[in-house]
C-alpha cells in the first residue's frame, strides 16, 4: 500500500513537548470504552506513522470518546499524533472492514482551507489509495476549560480575537462560506503565549448545514453555544453570524468564569426558543459589558460581542468587527448608549 504525504511549505518541526493527558482536553471527560487498544491496533498505526514520516519512537497512546491519538517523533516532521477513529479501529480489527478509520472529509477540507497560513498548526494529510488520515502536529499548552484562573486582560483578549479574526477571514469570506460551529474553551489551546484551535470536525459548509435539522442537537454539549438557527429548521437560512454568537458566548464564559445561557430542553421550536432565551439574555446586556470594559474594551467593541449574544440572527452583525477598525454593520438603532 503506498502512501503519500501531502505538507504544507515551510512546515517546521515542533519540539517534543511532555505529554498530558489533558491533551485536547478530551481524555479526562472520556467514557470508557468498549475495548482496549490491542498490540494489533498500535502495530497498525506504527506502520502507517513509519511509512509516511519516518517512525523514531512511539508514544503512549490517548483514547478519547471517540479516537484514538498516536504521539511519536519522526524523522520528517517531528513531534506529531495520529488520530484515528475508534470505531472503523474495531471494526478493522473485526475484520469486518479494510483499512483504517477516515476522518470526516468535511474535516480534511476544512484543514486543507489552511494551508496557506503559516500561523496555523497544519496537520500532516496522509492518503493511502483511497483512505486517509491526518497526522496533527504535536502542540504544548492546555485548553482553556482546564486553565483555572486564567489572567484575562486586553492583551490575551485581543490575542484570541485576532485568532478568530483570521479563522473568519479564511472560512467566511471564501467563495462558498463555511461555519466553525463547535466554537467553546475546551476547543481552544493556549500555550507560549498563543491560542490555536484545533477542533474543525464539525465545522462544514454553509449551504450544507442549511439543508439539514439541527433539532437533534438541542441540549448537547456542543449546542450551549450555538444560536437557536443552528438547533431547529427556521424559516431564514442561517448566515455566518451564527459562529459570532458561538464565539461571543464563549468570551462571555471565560471573562466572567460561568456558563452562558443554556437552552431549556422542553422548547419545541425556534421561536419559543428565542423568547426564552430573550429573558436571560438581558441579563446578559446587563453583565457582559462590565466585563468587557473591566478588561480595556471600547465601547464599539462592548456594543458589537453584546449584540452577538442576541438570539435573534436578523439582530445581531452579519460582518465581523475587525481590530483595525473594520466595519460591522450598524448598531445605532439597536443601541442608545455607550458603556
Amino acid at each position: 500500500m503506498r502512501l503519500q504525504v501531502r505538507r504544507r511549505q515551510g512546515l517546521h518541526p515542533l519540539a517534543l513537548v511532555q505529554l498530558r493527558r489533558r491533551f485536547l482536553g478530551l481524555v479526562n471527560r472520556a467514557p470508557s470504552l468498549p475495548w482496549e487498544v490491542d498490540s494489533g491496533s498500535l502495530r497498525y498505526c506504527r506502520e502507517i506513522i513509519d511509512s509516511a514520516c519516518g517512525l523514531v519512537e512511539l508514544y503512549p497512546p490517548i483514547q478519547t470518546a471517540a479516537h484514538l491519538v498516536v504521539p511519536a517523533q519522526t524523522e520528517r516532521f517531528g513531534s506529531i499524533a495520529l488520530k484515528i477513529g475508534l470505531r472503523r479501529l474495531a471494526q478493522r480489527r473485526a475484520g469486518t472492514r479494510e483499512g483504517a478509520a477516515i476522518p470526516p472529509l468535511s474535516e480534511i477540507a476544512a484543514l486543507r482551507k489552511l494551508a496557506d497560513h503559516p500561523e496555523f498548526s497544519l496537520p500532516v494529510l496522509v492518503c493511502a489509495d483511497d483512505h486517509s488520515w491526518f497526522i496533527r502536529q504535536w502542540t504544548s499548552g492546555e485548553v482553556l476549560s482546564e486553565i483555572e484562573g486564567f489572567a484575562w486582560n486586553k492583551t490575551t483578549v485581543v490575542e484570541l480575537w485576532k485568532l478568530f479574526e483570521k479563522i473568519f477571514e479564511i472560512f467566511h469570506d471564501a467563495a462558498e462560506p463555511w461555519l466553525i460551529r463547535d466554537i467553546k474553551p475546551s476547543n481552544v489551546l493556549y500555550g507560549s503565549g498563543k491560542f490555536s484551535l484545533f477542533d474543525f470536525s464539525t465545522t462544514r459548509p454553509l449551504s450544507e448545514v442549511n439543508s439539514r435539522n439541527r433539532r437533534d442537537r438541542l441540549g448537547s454539549r456542543a449546542g450551549r453555544s450555538w444560536g437557536p438557527e443552528l438547533l431547529f429548521q427556521g424559516k431564514d437560512p442561517i448566515g455566518v453570524n451564527a459562529d459570532y454568537f458561538s464565539l461571543a458566548t464563549m468570551l462571555y464564559q471565560l471573562l466572567r468564569r460561568e456558563r452562558g445561557p443554556v437552552w431549556q430542553n422542553e422548547t419545541p421550536g425556534q421561536e419559543q426558543a428565542v423568547a426564552a432565551y430573550a429573558v436571560e439574555y438581558e441579563k446578559v446586556r446587563k453583565k457582559f459589558p462590565k466585563s468587557l470594559k473591566e478588561v480595556g474594551m471600547s465601547g464599539t467593541q462592548i456594543d458589537f460581542w453584546v449584540a452577538c449574544m442576541n438570539p435573534d440572527q436578523g439582530q445581531r452583525p452579519d460582518q465581523f468587527l475587525s481590530l483595525n477598525g473594520g466595519r460591522f454593520g450598524s448598531l445605532a438603532s439597536l443601541w442608545g448608549r455607550r458603556y
